[in-house]
């Protein structure tokens, strides 16, 4: 990229690796606070970020069986054992 006034001096780009490092640092952070930056990127538009943040979220579940997701997140576990087991039942797949 050339700037108009000055075409012999270029732009620097900045490179991917460097990029994703910023991302990686940027979304290790803590859970409630990883949340704000969800909730404005949705608020604002902003795709990359929104991305960002929601493909942190995705990792923190990634291999978790559902009790530790429901720690991880502080999900209150209102299935009554009858209920769980028939889910269990159903979606048996997800848990192979």
């Amino acid at each position: 990229m050339i700037e108009d006034d000055c075409a012999d001096s270029g732009i620097p780009l900045p490179k991917d690796q460097d990029l994703k490092t910023w991302d990686t640092n940027f979304a290790k952070v803590d859970q409630a606070t990883l949340f704000d930056p969800i909730l404005a990127a949705n608020y604002l538009n902003i795709k990359s970020l929104l991305d960002l943040t929601c493909q942190t979220v995705a990792d923190m579940s990634k291999g978790k069986t559902p009790e530790q997701i429901r720690e991880t997140f502080h999900i209150k576990n209102d299935f009554t054992p009858e209920e769980e087991e028939a889910i269990r039942k159903e979606s048996q797949w997800a848990f192979e």
